[in-house]
C-alpha cells in the first residue's frame, strides 16, 4: 500500500521545510465542539448529526469524542469527572492531555448553542483532508501507468464515496431506531 503525502504530514515525517503545507484542521473548532458537548448534553446530539471520531485532525480529540458518546449511548451524564472516568478506563486520560485538558476545552468561551458550527468547520476540514489524500491516490496510481479508463473509475468512485459520506451523516440504521 502506498503512503501518501498527507499521512506523512499527519504523522509530522516530512520535513516541513520541503512541503510547508499543513492538511486543512481547524483544532480551535474541535476544541469549541468538544467543550460544547460536554457543558451540554443537548450539544452531543447536535454534534453526532454531522461528524464522526474520524473527521478530527488531532487524535487526542478523536478519542475525547469517543468517550463521550460512550457514555452519552450508556445514557450517563457527561461531564469533566464522568469523562476523565471514562478516559481513564480506557488508559487515555494522560495520552489526551489529562484532566487540565479536559477543562480547558470548557474555559474558553464555548457556546454550545455554536455546536452545530463548529461540528460544520471540522466536517469541511475533514472532508478536504480526504479529497486531498484521494487526489494524492488518483496521482500516484497515475504515475504507475494504470489504464485511463481504470484510474477514471477510481477517481469517480472515491470521489462519489466521499459526497455519499456528507449525504449519509445524521441517518441512522433502522434496526437500531427500532430498538430503542
Amino acid at each position: 500500500m502506498a503512503v501518501y503525502v498527507l499521512d506523512l504530514l499527519e504523522r509530522g515525517t516530512i520535513d516541513m521545510e520541503l512541503n510547508p503545507k499543513m492538511p486543512p484542521h481547524s483544532i480551535e473548532a474541535e476544541q469549541s465542539a468538544l467543550g460544547a458537548m460536554i457543558l451540554d448534553k443537548g450539544a452531543i446530539s447536535d454534534v453526532v448529526e454531522i461528524i464522526e471520531s474520524g473527521d478530527f485532525y488531532k487524535e487526542a480529540h478523536s478519542e475525547i469524542f469517543s468517550a463521550i458518546l460512550r457514555l452519552y449511548g450508556r445514557n450517563e451524564p457527561v461531564d469533566i469527572v464522568t469523562l476523565s472516568d471514562e478516559l481513564t478506563r480506557a488508559g487515555m486520560l494522560e495520552a489526551v492531555g489529562g484532566i487540565e485538558y479536559l477543562s480547558d476545552l470548557t474555559s474558553f468561551g464555548v457556546l454550545s448553542t455554536n455546536a452545530r458550527h463548529y461540528a460544520s468547520i471540522i466536517e469541511e476540514k475533514s472532508m478536504l483532508r480526504t479529497l486531498i489524500r484521494t487526489s494524492s491516490e488518483v496521482l500516484e496510481r497515475g504515475y504507475e501507468n494504470e489504464g485511463a479508463d481504470t484510474l477514471l473509475e477510481f477517481a469517480e468512485q472515491r470521489i462519489f464515496d466521499i459526497s455519499q459520506k456528507k449525504n449519509r451523516m445524521g441517518l441512522e440504521p433502522i434496526r437500531e431506531v427500532l430498538i430503542k
